[in-house]
């Protein structure tokens, strides 16, 4: 259940008010967020379903690699970790008990937020279009799904995030409303850029898991799997 519970807040969100005319953009023109090549944050999530007076709320830390992934923990009211590599592996991480997630779902998941997360401008024109407006020093995007496999569980995601003309906010909201017009929110802000460096640079290994340990609530073990080689599971019980 808890597993159900951290992917429920994650797919799903609530719907941005309408801004301006919206206009077709090339996702490829987006002034997407660029925080360099590892940084890390804290989120907050929300998911709102209907006959719930209630919405379902969590919050935690994450960390990004462009070069190895995503790691999402989430804090409270749950404690448990996401790891979603690159290589569209994906792991949950309870305790000390580290479990393979396999699912297709996991995989679409992971790659998603990925490229959500950073500003992978390629990975998302590639599976999605998008028409955007900006209003003051926001912009404001929707992102339609093409492909069929998302299409099945999500009809869009919008995005809020500063322009450039305001580069000392870092943050980024992001809405997904998922076919049972179920919506999650989640805000995203980055509290720490670790490496500004280019993507296309390779980095030391132990130089950057030493970046992703230095972030106390991320635990060890969550980034030493981020950074361990193949599809198999760092050491750690249950795996």
């Amino acid at each position: 259940m808890r597993i159900a519970f951290c992917f429920a807040v994650m797919l799903g969100l609530s719907t941005f008010s309408s801004f301006g005319v919206a206009q077709e953009k090339s996702v490829k023109n987006l002034n997407l967020p660029q925080h360099g090549c590892s940084f890390a944050g804290n989120f907050e999530q929300a998911k709102h379903i209907t006959g719930l007076a209630d919405s379902l709320k969590s919050s935690g830390v994450f960390y990004y690699s462009c070069q190895h992934g995503v790691i999402w923990k989430t804090a409270a009211p749950i404690t448990e970790a996401i790891i979603f590599k690159k290589n569209q592996t994906a792991f949950l991480l309870q305790g000390d008990t580290l479990k393979p997630l396999k699912s297709r779902p996991m995989k679409v998941l992971g790659r998603l937020l990925n490229s959500l997360i950073g500003g992978d401008v390629e990975t998302l024109s590639e599976l999605f279009s998008v028409s955007a407006s900006e209003i003051t020093d926001t912009e404001n995007v929707t992102l339609m799904p093409r492909k069929q496999n998302l299409k099945r569980g999500l009809k869009q995601i919008e995005l809020e995030y500063p322009l450039a003309a305001s580069v000392d906010q870092k943050w980024v909201a992001i809405s997904m409303l998922s076919r049972r017009d179920e919506l999650t929110s989640i805000r995203a802000t980055v509290v720490s850029v670790l490496d500004e460096v280019e993507a296309e640079l390779e980095l030391d290994l132990n130089l950057m898991l030493k970046q992703c340990t230095s972030i106390e609530a991320l635990g060890h073990l969550a980034c030493e799997q981020l950074f361990s080689s193949g599809n198999s599971s760092a050491q750690a019980k249950g795996s």
